[in-house]
C-alpha cells in the first residue's frame, strides 16, 4: 500500500557539520529531492593576547 500527500511539506534535519549556506543547492527530479550541502571549513583557533596589570 502506498500513500501520497500533496501540498506543502517541511522537514527539519540537524546536520553533524557546518555547511556553506550560500552554496546550498537543491534539485527535485522524478520524485526525488537531491541536496548539495558543501561543508564549511573548520573554524581555526584564534590566539588572543591578554595583558594583565
Amino acid at each position: 500500500r502506498s500513500e501520497f500527500r500533496y501540498g506543502a511539506f517541511q522537514r527539519i534535519i540537524s546536520l553533524p557539520v557546518r555547511v556553506k549556506n550560500d552554496e546550498v543547492k537543491a534539485e527535485y527530479k522524478d520524485g526525488i529531492l537531491h541536496l548539495h550541502l558543501p561543508k564549511a571549513e573548520a573554524e581555526k583557533n584564534k590566539v588572543v593576547k591578554v595583558n594583565i596589570g
